[in-house]
């Protein structure tokens, strides 16, 4: 089974990789996969192989073509060798033709977790990216909310406002506009800009963008985005 592996890391400066739009009308599933397990490195194993190895905790992979049917998938702990490592989760899942999919594995309370979203079950309409929050951070609840950096513009498209997002969970999906620049404010802790580079915009109709909060303390919160899928 071929892999893509595309590393899309954001601290001072966003990169994000978009893909084309398959010619198929029915193009195979592919998923965003996120390491939010604070201090561990991850491989993902299924049917003996090892399909994904190190990656690091805040890190997204990308697999742009998952074969379509039921999979059982094992989560280990990066060790050298071929799925050699611990197991820390096993789940089986059914990738259906035509979806693309955010896989984000845990640790809350010390246990592994895995949470899979189905990205095509955010309604957009035309012109609309969508938004997901991910609480990876050792710390508490956080709140949240996002807007456009041009205050006039902001006012008339308001982005999502999260409170309360409890550490390990995710918040619903929003449709929010197509925008040049994003803002993400976790107030009194952290705030994180991006602006587009090279003139491009940030957020593009039709993606899904999964929003990363990560760190150890309150006081050295980050945020990273990585994007979906366009099919």
């Amino acid at each position: 089974m071929l892999r893509k592996l595309v590393l899309a890391v954001v601290s001072a400066v966003l990169v994000l990789g978009v893909l084309a739009v398959p010619a198929s009308a029915s193009p195979p599933p592919g998923a965003l996969e996120i390491n939010a397990i604070p201090g561990t490195r991850i491989d993902i194993c299924s049917g003996g192989k090892e399909v994904l190895s190190n990656l690091k905790y805040g890190r997204a992979s990308r697999w742009d073509s998952i074969e379509p049917a039921t999979q059982t998938w094992s989560v280990r702990k990066a060790a050298l060798g071929k799925c050699k490592g611990k197991r820390l989760a096993r789940f089986t899942y059914t990738f259906e033709w035509g979806s693309t999919y955010t896989i984000i594995y845990w640790r809350p309370k010390g246990v592994v977790k895995v949470k899979i979203y189905k990205n095509d079950d955010v309604p957009k309409l035309p012109g609309e990216s969508s938004l997901r929050m991910h609480h990876a951070a050792k710390a508490g609840s956080i709140d949240m909310w996002a807007w456009q950096k041009v205050p006039a513009v902001a006012a008339a498209n308001p982005g999502p406002t999260i409170d309360g997002l409890k550490k390990g969970t995710s918040s619903p999906g929003f449709a929010v506009p197509e925008r040049d620049s994003l803002v993400i404010v976790v107030p009194e802790r952290r705030t994180s800009r991006w602006s587009a580079a090279s003139g491009g915009k940030l957020l593009n109709a039709g993606i899904d963008y999964q929003v990363v909060f990560m760190g150890s303390t309150q006081k050295n919160m980050r945020v990273r985005i990585y994007a979906s899928f366009a099919y």
